[in-house]
């Protein structure tokens, strides 16, 4: 069964991942956000996941040299029901402004994601070389 959510109902999160640069050198196994809910698509519990970095994890689950994004809906204890999603993930300057933004649309069942396995070049976002990077800090 595919639950189609009303195009017009709209919802944004916003995960600041305060010292990114310190996790894209450490963090093999990517960073996952805090549980999210959005009433409006039955109260289903989402997260984000975030690798940046290159280790073994990694490279099992993105592309070499990209940064993967990707949106979860976690399990739960309800029936499962497939739910069609159009969703923005977007890196967020120190500024405010969106410096990195891919669109999607997925049919996510429960525990299961989806999302970009090249978000953005790795060498683009965490290049230390640049200390005026306008991606440092930013926030997803």
């Amino acid at each position: 069964m595919v639950h189609d959510v009303n195009e017009d109902k709209c919802f944004s999160y916003i995960w600041k991942i305060e010292n990114v640069t310190y996790y894209a050198e450490k963090c093999a196994k990517g960073i996952e956000s805090p549980s999210f809910v959005v009433d409006e698509m039955e109260g289903i519990t989402w997260k984000l996941r975030y690798f940046p970095t290159k280790g073994d994890f990694f490279r099992k689950y993105c592309y070499c040299g990209n940064i993967c994004v990707k949106l979860y809906s976690k399990r739960d204890d309800r029936p499962a029901v497939t739910t069609k999603v159009k969703f923005e993930i977007a890196l967020i300057g120190k500024d405010g402004s969106d410096l990195i933004s891919q669109h999607s649309e997925f049919d996510f069942e429960k525990g299961f994601g989806n999302g970009f396995d090249s978000f953005a070049k790795w060498k683009e976002v965490y290049d230390t070389k640049r200390s005026t990077s306008r991606y440092l800090d930013g926030a997803l």
